[in-house]
């Protein structure tokens, strides 16, 4: 099974590393190990929470999202806004 894993992009303001929410645990596995943080969604649902509860802010990821990893830090893009303005370097 192939592993999925943060791959690099290039927009307007610069390069930068990002992952689909595809709701498979192959996906699920590669965020862990990037060590963000989070919290469950909905129980049956296809959500999760960017961050924790005594974060300031949760931001609630849905399927097709994008989470893009800069050092540390994570944040979110849709779908379609991520498509109109990055490009996969290969």
């Amino acid at each position: 099974m192939q592993e999925h894993e943060f791959n690099k992009y290039e927009g307007s303001k610069g390069a930068i590393e990002a992952i689909q929410w595809d709701v498979s645990q192959r996906t699920f596995t590669a965020l862990l190990k990037s060590g963000m943080r989070w919290e469950p969604g909905p129980m049956g649902g296809k959500t999760f929470f960017l961050g924790r509860s005594f974060d300031k802010e949760q931001i609630e990821v849905r399927e097709g999202d994008w989470i893009i990893k800069d050092g540390n830090d994570f944040s979110l893009c849709g779908n379609q806004e991520f498509e109109n303005n990055y490009q996969q370097i290969k």
